[in-house]
């Protein structure tokens, strides 16, 4: 599998992150990362076959897992 870039993708609306570096990023499979774009748990941007997750969504994703709030 190829390696995620270290820097997120920088965009005019914010910044982006790839299925790659989320998932290095939280220690998991990038199929977990799938499979929470595809039930709808994290908000993403298909462009071709790739996903985009704007930085926001990540975080507010990562809120919403929260065990104590």
């Amino acid at each position: 599998m190829p390696k995620a870039q270290k820097n997120p993708v920088q965009g005019e609306s914010g910044s982006f992150m790839t299925v790659y570096e989320i998932a290095d990023q939280l220690r998991v499979e990038p199929l977990t990362i799938y499979r929470y774009i595809r039930s709808k748990k994290l908000t993403a941007y298909k462009l071709g076959k790739d996903y985009r997750v704007k930085k926001e969504d990540f975080e507010a994703f990562l809120n919403n897992c929260k065990t104590v709030k």
